[in-house]
């Protein structure tokens, strides 16, 4: 029976396409290991439409340590962004 209140919210979104940081990582793999050529190949063709469609789906299978420290790095550039926001946020 309480009434609906107003709370305050912080949300974050990266400022760089995971799906682009995977196909990155993704190709940085297929050169550096024997037989990569022929997963990119067949992840190219599993999506014709769109190359960032390649690099999502590849973001799924691929998750991987490199690919989790350029995550983290994007996520730690983009609060050291926000940091000014992020401190008022909780000093409320």
């Amino acid at each position: 029976g309480a009434p609906y209140r107003v709370i305050d919210t912080l949300a974050f979104r990266p400022s760089g396409d995971i799906g682009r940081i995977a196909g990155a990582t993704l190709a940085d793999r297929s050169r550096s290991e024997r037989g990569g050529w022929l997963v990119e190949q067949l992840l190219r063709r599993a999506a014709r439409l769109d190359r960032t469609l390649e690099a999502d789906f590849a973001s799924f299978l691929f998750f991987d340590a490199s690919f989790a420290r350029r995550l983290i790095e994007l996520g730690r550039r983009d609060a050291l962004d926000r940091a000014d926001e992020i401190r008022a946020f909780f000093a409320r």
